[in-house]
């Protein structure tokens, strides 16, 4: 019985050092302008949803847990801090990742404070792609760059996935963490009870 007391103690310990390490979500402020679909030209509907616009350049990786409240409230929950591709804009129109995209899929903008409005801030996308999308366009003035942050994997002939997309998730190192701490402690129980034979 002590032998799993200590062991449910080491796995609680871990998780709470674990939960005192986490960073605390940035709060973001939101700008004068409002996201909506024709800013990337397509209906609403059908799925999409967007977040933003919000003051600051959210793209960037010391910005990641702002990025990921956001994008979990448009439904990626699960992102892991990855991102699929991230390209520089520029100014222009065209969205072109090399990634080619499938079914749902999650964006990132950043635009400067170009254009008549004036406004400089990041918003997220969330849209159906459909089968093959190569690029789309964004049509606001002053685009600074963009981030793919998941999309869906293309279907083969057969019915499976084919390659590409970003289906494949990197565990975050945290739960990594979790998961050895717990491995550890059970083959801690484990050589306690032999050595009490």
């Amino acid at each position: 019985m002590n032998n799993f007391r200590l062991t449910i103690s080491a796995v609680a310990l871990c998780a709470l050092s674990l939960v005192a390490q986490a960073k605390p979500v940035q709060q973001v402020s939101p700008s004068s302008l409002d996201c909506a679909a024709s800013d990337l030209g397509l209906a609403s509907g059908n799925g999409f949803a967007c977040a933003g616009y919000v003051e600051g350049n959210l793209l960037n990786e010391a910005n990641s847990a702002a990025a990921a409240a956001l994008l979990a409230s448009l439904g990626l929950s699960d992102w892991t801090g990855q991102i699929a591709e991230k390209i520089e804009l520029g100014g222009g129109s065209a969205v072109d990742f090399s990634t080619p995209l499938f079914g749902t899929t999650w964006v990132g903008i950043h635009k400067g404070k170009a254009g008549p409005n004036g406004v400089e801030g990041t918003a997220f996308y969330k849209f159906d792609a459909g089968t093959d999308l190569n690029s789309f366009k964004y049509l606001l003035a002053g685009s600074s760059g963009a981030v793919l942050y998941s999309t869906g994997k293309p279907t083969t002939p057969d019915g499976g996935s084919g390659g590409g997309g970003s289906g494949n998730q990197v565990p975050e190192p945290s739960s990594l963490l979790l998961l050895a701490a717990a491995l550890g402690a059970a083959g801690l129980t484990a050589k306690r009870r032999r050595s009490a034979r």
